[in-house]
């Protein structure tokens, strides 16, 4: 698993990396497709939701950062995009740029987003 409780460092470097100013301490870890899934999660989600959840859940693709955690819950994804003043709308991070252009938060965009974010870190963490 690449995500472990409470363990913001990653999420926190890289956004840091892109940003002119330090990043605030109030941001925390946040799973765009929760924990715990509500009915309206399993329907997008789909057929094979219980193995989506299970293979998608703390890949780097569905983790960010946020300042309204316990505001945004369970909410379906355009939910928490949208919900005024604490949505990934209104964050000005990078790591929630590309959200801008997603509809439907599913396996592909969970993917699509873990190989972003593999793209910034390479960025951020160039190796010889």
């Amino acid at each position: 698993k690449f995500y472990r409780k409470n363990r913001s460092y990653w999420p926190a470097r890289l956004e840091s990396y892109f940003r002119s100013t330090p990043l605030p301490d109030d941001y925390t870890i946040e799973h765009i497709m929760p924990q715990q899934l509500s009915d309206e999660w399993k329907d997008t989600l789909g057929k094979g939701w219980r193995e989506t959840h299970e293979k998608c859940i703390n890949v780097p693709g569905n983790i960010t950062l946020t300042r309204h955690n316990s505001g945004l819950g369970n909410l379906t994804y355009s939910g928490k995009y949208h919900k005024p003043k604490a949505g990934y709308k209104h964050d000005k991070l990078k790591l929630n740029e590309s959200l801008n252009d997603v509809k439907v938060w599913d396996e592909n965009a969970i993917n699509a987003r873990t190989k972003e974010l593999a793209n910034l870190a390479v960025v951020c963490w160039p190796y010889p």
